[in-house]
């Protein structure tokens, strides 16, 4: 193994094999090791089945109407005539994007699961603080702005996140980006400055030209193959256990 001059592997990033582990201890063991001296410090013991850096924090854009109708569409074909007892289990959901890396800030869009529902207490859990909310009300006409207003924050995050980290959209949603507006016009300026990008979002309802740039530039996440545990029905059907294996990176 190379000796690490600064005393400690956390200075260095291991390319971890099925039976290898990321510490913050930094006690692992190597088969591979690189240098990669600017890497937050923010590692966590994670086991991993392929090879993985576990090594930039995640921000989390939940677009939550967007995946709830599309999803309902998914609904439509798999399990007819239960669309009005589908759910997304938020919880799953937002396990499946943060795929056990630290994450910095949930951002919700849509609209918002009750104050009551265990999605709050889950997000205070991984990151510390509460999610922030950008509800939208067709009925007083506020959709455009509260979407102005993610969008202003979410490139924010271009400015005052240094050095760049990884941003994790949920959504379908790609309108606006011939104008340069929307969601996929803003994460492609942020991957412009250094961003690292994915996009989760069910594949039959995803904007193509969104679709095909995320598997270009970034990582794109079909939900499709993860509906029976991101989803259930409620009264008929709980959702599966969460695994993580086959999520692409």
């Amino acid at each position: 193994m190379p000796s690490n001059p600064q005393g400690s592997a956390l200075n260095q990033c291991a390319c971890v094999s099925p039976n290898e582990y990321i510490s913050h201890t930094g006690l692992i063991p190597f088969e591979e090791v690189i240098d990669f001296n600017n890497y937050p410090r923010e590692l966590r013991i994670v086991p991993r089945k392929d090879w993985y850096f576990m090594t930039k924090r995640v921000h989390i854009i939940w677009d939550n109407s967007n995946i709830f109708h599309s999803g309902q569409r998914v609904c439509e074909e798999n399990e007819p005539m239960h669309e009005q007892e589908f759910r997304i289990h938020f919880r799953h959901l937002i396990d499946l994007a943060a795929d056990n890396r630290p994450v910095e800030q949930v951002f919700c869009v849509g609209s918002v699961p009750p104050p009551t529902d265990a999605i709050w207490g889950h997000i205070r859990q991984i990151t510390g603080r509460d999610p922030e909310t950008y509800e939208r009300g067709a009925a007083s006409g506020t959709e455009q702005a509260v979407d102005q207003a993610l969008q202003v924050r979410m490139l924010r995050l271009g400015y005052d996140v240094t050095p760049p980290e990884t941003l994790v959209l949920l959504t379908g949603d790609g309108s606006g980006w011939e104008e340069g507006i929307g969601f996929f016009a803003d994460i492609k300026r942020l991957h412009e400055m250094g961003w690292a990008i994915e996009v989760l979002s069910w594949a039959r309802s995803c904007k193509r030209v969104m679709r095909e740039w995320a598997n270009n530039n970034g990582v794109f996440v079909d939900l499709e193959p993860f509906y029976s545990s991101i989803t259930f029905l409620q009264r008929y059907r709980q959702a599966k256990p969460l695994n993580l294996i086959r999520r692409p990176r």
